[in-house]
């Protein structure tokens, strides 16, 4: 089973290119991810999915990456350019 968590939020105005910068940067690797900007719909949205073999490996995954190094880097500058909300999407992938 794969499970794919899609996150998506909002950008500060002026700040989308960064946003999508930032969540690029966690690609590659064994992870699999994609990154969307919007084009029609909501101004400055962005959104990210990731999939994890499990809801365990997921919940895991993002404990692992909040407590890093990284991750705190990461979190410090995006909480400045985004606004508060958005939205956090677990789907089975059939």
């Amino acid at each position: 089973m794969t499970i794919v968590n899609r996150r998506t939020f909002v950008a500060k105005r002026g700040h989308i290119d960064e946003a999508v910068k930032l969540l690029k940067g966690e690609e590659g690797g064994e992870i699999v991810s994609r990154v969307y900007r919007s084009h029609y719909g909501t101004f400055d949205a962005v959104a990210l999915e990731v999939e994890f073999e499990s809801v365990a490996a997921m919940e895991q995954g993002w404990a692992d990456w909040y407590a890093s190094p990284l991750g705190e880097q990461v979190m410090k500058r995006w909480l400045e350019i985004t606004e508060p909300g958005g939205s956090n999407e677990v789907w089975i992938l059939e």
